[in-house]
């Protein structure tokens, strides 16, 4: 039996034609609910809390197999840029394989 492979990402998000924290948050929300009905996924908002203009979100997931990785982070990758574009954002992905 194989040892499960952890996969981490943070996502920081700058959307500059947000003008409240009210639409950061429904934005926030939109990204996180729709990537954890779509994917086995643990999601968090892990920092810019304050920040109109930016978000910061955290997630982890694991694999089974090695060769699963580059999959699903690009289809993890593709759900996150295809929700920002709908706000013109800017979107940095950090990725780490434990």
């Amino acid at each position: 039996m194989t040892e499960p492979i952890i996969v981490s990402m943070l996502i920081s998000i700058h959307h500059p034609i947000l003008m409240s924290l009210k639409e950061k948050r429904k934005l926030r929300l939109s990204i996180i609910n729709h990537l954890k009905h779509k994917f086995n996924i643990s999601i968090i908002e892990s920092g810019e809390l304050d920040n109109i203009k930016r978000t910061q979100i955290s997630l982890v997931t694991l694999c089974q197999d090695e060769s699963q990785i580059p999959n699903i982070i690009d289809k993890i990758t593709n759900s996150i840029y295809l929700k920002v574009d709908n706000v013109k954002g800017h979107v940095e992905i950090t990725t780490e394989v434990i």
